[in-house]
């Protein structure tokens, strides 16, 4: 949905643009609104939570606050710092989701981890996938799960600073926090997780036992990796590493770049359905009013 003249380039309009428009019951510009936001609540809301059915909910939970808000935005702030301030407040006092429940500290995490069998990979022949995909999968799964042993407040920060490549100052706004309770949040989520991955991770410090391509076909055995249905090594998605943007900070030592290194290249992730979604946000009665749906 772009705005042109005769013979002027196309121009993509502003959020502020598509929210008038959004507001004066303009579908298309409701979805445009939905498809430029979606992935990034949808990757907040996936480390949040670990499992991308339960990052779903969340998404919508998240866009459906915003939609039905939409004609109290008053433009105060950019359109993507209301809607992510609604996001991240979302993220930190929605009910707790199952895998939270499960991950109730790093020390629980590490003796699971020592209690899954170290395995061969299976035959190629008796698996859809490629092996080495297979391993992708638990290392990523792995990693993405670890920041569960976080606190809401510590993994959100962490999320934004170290994996989405958010500035400090930003990150604060978007946490009502002010830049030194921000920073020393973060300090505190850095030292948790790579503590735990320095006494754990076979990646970060070669002593260590634990090997992804060893828990690979344990985690399958468990029923954590399903084989037919890669979640987080999709082929084709991008890495946080190259799709977050660089750093705008000095980063405080070689070995935080270690750590955070592993976690930026776990993959984009992608939402289920999209269209879906959109169609589930119109069938909602306060949207429809919202956006006048119905005169």
């Amino acid at each position: 949905m772009s705005e042109v003249g005769p013979d002027e380039p196309t121009v993509e309009p502003t959020d502020e643009r598509l929210v008038e428009r959004a507001v004066g019951g303009d579908i298309e510009a409701l979805e445009a609104l939905v498809s430029r936001h979606r992935p990034w609540v949808y990757n907040v809301a996936v480390r949040m939570v670990y499992g991308p059915d339960d990052a779903d909910d969340v998404t919508q939970e998240v866009l459906l606050k915003a939609v039905t808000g939409l004609a109290g935005f008053r433009g105060k702030s950019s359109f993507r710092t209301w809607l992510y301030r609604i996001a991240c407040n979302h993220v930190l006092n929605m009910r707790r989701r199952p895998a939270e429940e499960q991950m109730v500290s790093f020390s629980r995490f590490a003796s699971d981890l020592e209690s899954s069998p170290d395995l061969d990979l299976p035959d190629p022949d008796t698996i859809p996938v490629d092996r080495g995909l297979l391993v992708e999968e638990a290392k990523l799964g792995c990693l993405t799960a670890m920041l569960l042993g976080l606190d809401r407040r510590q993994r959100l920060a962490y999320v934004l600073s170290e994996l989405l490549g958010t500035p400090s100052a930003q990150a604060a706004e978007l946490m009502e926090l002010s830049a030194a309770n921000h920073r020393q949040v973060l300090s505190r989520a850095r030292r948790a997780l790579h503590g735990f991955m320095d006494g754990t991770c076979g990646i970060v410090r070669t002593e260590n036992r634990c090997r992804c391509a060893k828990k690979a076909a344990g985690f399958v055995a468990a029923g954590h990796i399903d084989p037919s249905d890669v979640r987080f090594a999709r082929p084709g998605t991008e890495t946080l590493e190259s799709a977050a943007p660089a750093d705008l900070e000095a980063l405080e030592s070689r070995i935080d770049h270690l750590h955070r290194e592993q976690h930026r290249r776990t993959r984009l992730m992608e939402p289920a359905d999209p269209a879906g979604a959109l169609l589930g946000f119109l069938e909602d009665p306060v949207v429809r009013r919202t956006l006048r749906l119905d005169d």
